[in-house]
């Protein structure tokens, strides 16, 4: 019911569960070894829905019989590995299949709340279950993170979050700052509508070399070139900074090289009837940058992007005392941050959410299951 990947390859561990989920269980593996089909390219007919319902329904049950307050037994930590895979090679992910309880009710719920209704292609790609468990305890001490990945949707990725090559993880940056950008024109599009050389003024403080935000830049522009925006805004950004690093606006200022400079940020510049060079002048028109000092003071800005220290802990919170960051009953998540005492705390919460679905309870449930395998009492 769950895996071990080492050198050796895959080991299929059998859980010690309460029987009902066992069968339950049994027979949705039984379905797809008989149709000789893959759960993620499989489509869910009322078969699959009704095998799927019938171990949710027994899922559930187990989870509410967990008493608050009380050290997990075995067989409760074991309803968190049912549809896992645990490598013990390379970067040691832990790997939520398709047939993890969050990825089935997540099917179900998708299905249910979208029958045959049209959505926008933008909301289309935000949908996922990732950050319903936005923090997972590996080993009952490893913080283990989810990594974005577009390959197999129905598959999540979560690795040990003090991996260097994962800590240093930024390219949600460059999405963020092109939706806050165009957020920013749509909601105070008075501020600029007496003239189109109005600058929406930005302020980076302490974001490094800043190069997510550079391509977040260029995305915000090369959209509205492709929208056939010819009047973009011109962008004045303030970079605030105690060191003394070259960053991504310096080196393409001083770099022609369409397709070094490309390689380097990924950057795309394909615009219909205009030529690559183009886009890049049209950029280099429009953005202005100035160097500045934190101890100087900070000056105003329309939109501000701060990159927050590392000195970063884990610690337990209640679910209802964070914000909830769910969209549409669960079908889009995301992870809340919330000022409580004297300090930011991040997570999953359900405060001001529907938490009486199925998606919804399983999700907090196993938010509070996760954190009593690391040793806290069930809450």
């Amino acid at each position: 019911m769950c895996f071990i990947e080492t050198a050796e390859g895959l080991e299929t561990i059998d859980l010690e569960l309460d029987d009902k989920v066992k069968q339950a269980y049994y027979d949705i593996l039984r379905y797809f070894k008989t149709s000789n089909k893959l759960p993620s390219l499989t489509y869910l007919n009322e078969d699959l829905k009704q095998l799927y319902r019938n171990f949710i329904k027994c899922y559930v049950n187990e989870l509410n019989n967990i008493k608050e307050g009380t050290i997990l037994t075995k067989e409760q930590k074991n309803l968190f590995k049912i549809g896992t895979i645990k490598r013990e090679i390379e970067d040691r992910e832990l790997m939520l299949t398709p047939l993890h309880p969050i990825n089935i009710v997540y099917q179900l719920h998708l299905s249910d709340e979208l029958s045959e209704d049209e959505m926008n292609d933008d909301i289309v790609k935000k949908l996922s279950s990732t950050y319903l468990l936005p923090y997972i305890t590996v080993d009952e001490r490893k913080l283990y993170i989810p990594i974005e990945q577009f390959n197999s949707l129905e598959w999540k990725y979560y690795v040990d979050e003090a991996l260097p090559r994962y800590k240093s993880s930024r390219d949600f940056v460059s999405k963020l700052v092109n939706e806050k950008i165009e957020e920013f024109v749509g909601h105070f599009r008075y501020l600029f509508n007496m003239s189109s050389n109005a600058p929406i003024r930005i302020n980076l403080i302490n974001t490094g070399d800043s190069k997510e935000i550079l391509q977040g830049i260029f995305k915000y522009y090369v959209k509205q070139l492709r929208a056939k925006n010819k009047d973009v805004l011109p962008i004045d950004l303030f970079i605030y900074s105690n060191k003394n690093i070259t960053n991504a606006f310096e080196e393409v200022a001083f770099n022609d090289n369409i397709d070094d400079l490309k390689e380097t940020y990924s950057l795309d510049l394909n615009v219909e009837n205009m030529s690559e060079q183009d886009v890049l002048d049209l950029y280099r028109e429009k953005v202005h940058f100035y160097s500045k000092k934190t101890e100087r003071g900070i000056e105003y800005a329309h939109i501000t992007f701060v990159e927050m220290s590392d000195n970063a802990k884990t610690i337990v919170s209640n679910m209802d005392e964070i914000p909830s960051g769910i969209v549409l009953n669960g079908l889009i998540s995301g992870v809340p941050s919330v000022f409580q005492g004297d300090s930011y705390r991040t997570g999953f919460g359900i405060k001001y959410s529907n938490d009486k679905t199925d998606l919804m309870v399983i999700a907090s449930r196993l938010n509070a299951l996760n954190t009593a395998i690391g040793g806290h009492h069930f809450m």
